[in-house]
């Protein structure tokens, strides 16, 4: 990867490292925050989803 390219900054901001390292800084901003909300609330839906999905299949 090309440092300073789309793809890269793309890939440095899913990057949960990037985000963590605000944290442990003691710095609280609401990026970090809202993506740790958003990526929790992404995966419970999904689980919510299979789950149903498993109901019905029975």
């Amino acid at each position: 990867m090309v440092p300073g390219s789309v793809w890269s900054d793309a890939m440095a901001y899913f990057s949960t490292s990037e985000h963590m390292n605000f944290l442990t800084e003691g710095l609280l901003d609401s990026r970090p925050v809202v993506y740790y909300l958003s990526f929790t609330a992404l995966l419970l839906s999904l689980t919510h989803h299979v789950l149903e999905s498993r109901k019905w299949r029975e």
